[in-house]
C-alpha cells in the first residue's frame, strides 16, 4: 500500500470506529494506555490507526507497547519497510488525540474532530491528500 492509500484506508476505518482504541479504568481517561487492539465489555473490537492494517490473522497481544515502527510489528503490515516513519506518525496522530481529549474533558469535545484536525497535520507533513476527511 502506498502512503496515501494507508492514510485513506485508516482514516475510513477510524471514523467509521468512532472512538480511540484505548484501555482505561472504568472510563476514567486519565489512567490507561492505547492499544493496537481491544475487546469492550460488550465484545466490540478497536482498534487504533496502525492496528486497522494489521490481518487478523497476524495480530497478537506481544505487538501491544511496540511502536509501529518495530521490526517485529512492520512484518506483520502491508506496507514498505521504509515506512516507519510514516506509521509512528500515524500512530502518534491516534494516541496523542486521546491525549488532547483527556485534557479537554471538561468540554465537549468529540475525538473524530480531534482527529481529523491531527490527521490533517499528518497529511502536510507527508504531503498527502485530505479528501478522504471530508467524505
Amino acid at each position: 500500500m502506498t502512503r496515501q492509500e494507508i492514510f485513506d484506508f485508516v482514516a475510513k476505518k477510524m471514523f467509521a470506529q468512532g472512538e480511540p482504541s484505548y484501555r482505561h479504568d472504568n472510563q476514567n481517561y486519565s489512567i490507561g494506555s492505547c492499544a493496537y487492539r481491544i475487546r469492550k465489555s460488550d465484545g466490540t473490537v478497536l482498534k487504533c490507526a496502525v492496528g486497522h492494517l494489521i490481518p487478523d490473522d497476524q495480530y497478537d497481544d506481544t505487538i501491544e507497547m511496540l511502536a509501529a515502527s518495530d521490526p517485529y510489528v512492520m512484518k506483520r503490515l502491508p506496507v514498505e519497510k521504509d515506512d516507519g516513519d510514516f506509521l509512528d506518525a500515524l500512530q502518534h496522530a491516534h494516541d496523542s488525540t486521546v491525549l488532547e481529549q483527556v485534557s479537554m474533558r471538561e468540554r465537549e469535545v468529540k475525538w473524530t474532530d480531534l482527529f481529523k484536525e491531527n490527521l490533517r497535520k499528518l497529511a502536510e507533513e507527508f504531503n498527502l491528500s485530505t479528501k478522504v476527511l471530508e467524505e
